[in-house]
């Protein structure tokens, strides 16, 4: 396998890790979603910083029959996700409301400039406003697979370019705000399964920023 073959791999991999990741954020748990990451965590290798969250992950979807698990968690992610009421749960998950901004601030602008210079418009518009964490997560994934692509077509400017924004996205968006957000879960959930999905989902994220700056050290979740 050539070096633009291992690479382009990889950044499938990626691409699949992100969007399995958005999925959880976005999505109610279903029999299906919590079997599938199930497969994901058990396949992840031992000895990456992402190892140790995606086994308490694992272990947690051992404890019970996916189906079972997913009706269990199902009030759960509506009551950590989606801000019904004030009080009730967090804050629901959109960068600008974590940042300080407010609802459709200018964190939200920046997000869709982001979006948009990278020739993306709305990633997934039922997320509502589109820094959604999801939405963030869905866009690295897309970012990742335009690098496959790139690898594939034999084009390292354009790989490049689409790994650059991966970085910059990490570090000047998801980053910038997810650890405000894993701890308002850890505050509100009242079942161990979320807070493990939202550092798996922060692991990831932080060991993606160092393997963007270090080729070799990439890895994925699925």
């Amino acid at each position: 396998m050539t070096a633009s073959e291992a690479a382009m791999a990889v950044a499938g991999d990626r691409s699949e890790s992100w969007w399995l990741l958005s999925g959880l954020v976005l999505e109610r748990p279903t029999r299906e979603s919590l079997a599938g990451l199930a497969r994901a965590v058990e396949e992840v290798p031992k000895g990456l910083p992402v190892t140790e969250a995606a086994e308490r992950v694992r272990d947690l979807l051992a404890e019970q029959e996916p189906g079972e698990l997913a009706e269990r968690l199902g009030p759960e992610f509506t009551r950590l996700f989606c801000g019904l009421k004030e009080g009730l749960g967090p804050p629901p998950p959109y960068e600008s409301l974590y940042r300080g901004g407010g609802l459709l601030g200018p964190e939200s602008q920046a997000v869709m400039q982001c979006y948009a210079e990278a020739g993306f418009g709305d990633i997934t518009p039922e997320a509502g406003p589109q820094d959604h964490l999801g939405v963030e997560l869905r866009f690295l994934s897309l970012l990742c697979y335009r690098e496959m692509e790139a690898w594939q077509a034999g084009d390292n400017e354009a790989a490049g370019l689409a790994r650059g924004r991966q970085l910059r996205f990490l570090e000047e968006h998801l980053l910038a705000w997810l650890p405000s957000f894993v701890e308002a879960i850890e505050q509100h959930a009242r079942t161990p399964f979320y807070p493990a999905v939202v550092h798996l989902i922060e692991a990831f994220a932080r060991q993606e920023q160092t393997a963007l700056l270090v080729p070799q050290g990439f890895a994925s979740v699925a």
